[in-house]
């Protein structure tokens, strides 16, 4: 599954999107402020949804529409759409991977045990909302649009963050309804890749 992701979206795509976005949240979340200041780590929460959703559109995004760019070469090709399945699958597990990464372990680094609970409930939220709004979006074309369509993700999960960091005692409910929207979106990106496929064969 490994192979068919990195042959469908490309070594750069991976370098960037799996190597150093990561790094780059990575050394921001060894910086105290953003685990001692509640506004400078909603916002930068948020600008990692942000930045979790947009990625999506260099990747997969135009590869499986009707019409997309690679969609008759993988049509004709032996075992080509299940190529692509593979590739998505592995796409949403790795987001889910690094998302925990670069929320989590950094907080481990540089913070008492104190912190570890929101570290995982963040990491969750953000698993979440980039599996599940990816999953829509890549069916989008205009690049805005997506965005604009992803403000229904970032809403919601920037205050299932701000409530899980800021009301004592919240953090369990906010991780449990995250775990079960992770699980969701698995499952809906399956259903929603195999129904995308399959209409992409008839023409309107």
């Amino acid at each position: 599954m490994f192979k068919c992701y990195k042959a469908i979206l490309g070594s750069k795509y991976f370098i960037v999107v799996n190597l150093i976005i990561p790094i780059i949240f990575f050394c921001f979340g060894l910086l105290k402020p953003v685990h001692n200041d509640d506004l400078i780590s909603i916002w930068c929460f948020s600008i990692a949804v942000m930045i979790e959703i947009g990625s999506e559109y260099f990747g997969l995004g135009p590869i499986y529409r009707k019409r997309g760019f690679n969609m008759e070469y993988l049509k004709t090709g032996y075992g080509g759409m299940e190529l692509l399945r593979k590739a998505v699958r592995t796409d949403s597990i790795l987001r889910c991977v690094r998302c925990l990464i670069y929320i989590i372990v950094p907080t481990l680094i540089v913070e008492s045990t104190d912190y570890y609970t929101r570290a995982i409930t963040a990491g969750f939220i953000l698993a979440w909302v980039s599996v599940l709004s990816v999953n829509v979006t890549r069916y989008i074309s205009i690049f805005s649009f997506m965005f604009l369509v992803n403000i229904p993700f970032l809403v919601p999960s920037a205050t299932m963050y701000a409530v899980a960091r800021l009301l004592p005692g919240m953090w369990v409910s906010v991780l449990i309804t995250s775990v079960i929207l992770l699980i969701v979106g698995f499952f809906f990106s399956d259903w929603l890749l195999n129904k995308k496929i399959k209409a992409s064969y008839i023409d309107r």
